[in-house]
């Protein structure tokens, strides 16, 4: 499981595009404390 910081750099983006594409529902948002996973939004 990843915070936003290293699932941008696992997908070459920016924090901000993380945040957006999480905010737009075209990323996979994490439920509860596990992080975002990899895999999924990859």
């Amino acid at each position: 499981m990843a915070n936003q910081k290293e699932l941008a750099q696992h997908l070459d983006l920016t924090d901000r595009q993380v945040r957006y594409l999480l905010a737009d529902g075209i990323l996979p948002t994490s439920r509860g404390n596990g992080g975002l996973n990899l895999q999924h939004c990859r």
